[in-house]
């Protein structure tokens, strides 16, 4: 159903194209309800079904790939934070003049970005690890 749902995705779906006015006024107010049903029924079917997906190759999957995702899923507030200052911060000082933005070059940041954040949680996490064990040792 979801792929239907791709398929009768249009331009003027697009949240970017959609009818809705700077000052919250619509210009056709029926247009755009359906418009957003639409892009909540397609949200909610492409997250069924990549549950879906998920459930039938998470048994074929190796454990340590399976420990990934869920440290990912542990720490996403952490990863979202911090890629949110990564990014406002660190990447405009880093400007890539001549790349063309495209997925690939997109897929490669945020990669790149999620590293960083898992190495970054991983050493708080050992600081505060530390920290408990000198408090500890105090008393």
């Amino acid at each position: 159903m979801w792929v239907g749902c791709i398929f009768l995705y249009h331009r003027e779906d697009y949240i970017y194209t959609s009818q809705l006015s700077l000052n919250g006024i619509f210009n056709n107010q029926l247009r755009q309800l359906n418009i957003d049903i639409f892009r909540w029924i397609s949200g909610i079917l492409g997250s069924f079904s990549f549950m879906d997906i998920c459930n039938i190759f998470i048994g074929k999957l190796p454990q340590k790939i399976i420990s990934f995702f869920c440290f990912l899923g542990k720490n996403t507030i952490y990863i979202y934070i911090l890629q949110s200052y990564f990014s406002i911060y660190l990447l405009k000082v880093v400007k890539i003049e001549r790349i063309p933005i495209h997925y690939l070059f997109n897929f490669l940041e945020a990669a790149f970005v999620i590293a960083i954040c898992c190495i970054m949680i991983c050493f708080f996490e050992s600081i505060r690890i530390r920290v408990k064990k000198l408090l500890k040792k105090g008393e």
